[in-house]
């Protein structure tokens, strides 16, 4: 309902399903904090492939670094998933613009700001901060949104 796709696990989980959402010619990197199942995934849709992954650590609750170097591999149409080591933290370094403009739902709203370029911090008649008063944008949203801005 805000701007993005979403792609749900029984969609993507089927091969044929998930090739509606790529697009040929084109590269897709799968991303993530390690032991999440990267590897695990690229193992479910393409046959034969055996990329080697760990048991889920029942002492850590989550899965091990297992990938050690990112790693190409082919679908149909020349599309390639991206097979890339986990991380255990993310540091993006995105300028305040980049943040604002990337929260699409906030994008639209800017329109009717009184400013252009308006942060959604503290400038007065704000059409997001507006809706966030009205319950259109949820509170733990908007938190990380001013989270990432101000850590800018």
């Amino acid at each position: 309902e805000i701007g993005y796709d979403v792609i749900y696990n029984d969609e993507i989980n089927n091969k044929e399903k998930l090739l509606n959402y790529l697009k040929e010619d084109q590269k897709y990197v799968l991303t993530g904090q390690s032991g999440v199942g990267k590897s695990t995934y690229l193992n479910t849709i393409i046959k034969d492939l055996n990329i080697k992954t760990q048991e889920i650590s029942h002492v850590l609750g989550r899965g091990k670094h297992t990938t050690r170097e990112s790693t190409f591999y082919s679908l149909e149409k020349n599309i390639f998933l991206i097979d890339t080591p986990g991380f255990s933290s993310l540091d993006l370094q995105l300028t305040k613009e980049e943040i604002r403009d990337n929260f699409v739902d906030f994008v639209s709203l800017s329109t009717e700001c009184r400013f252009n370029g308006c942060y959604h911090i503290n400038e007065p008649n704000c059409n997001v901060k507006e809706n966030l008063e009205k319950g259109n944008i949820i509170k733990s949203r908007y938190d990380n949104y001013y989270k990432m801005q101000e850590e800018r």
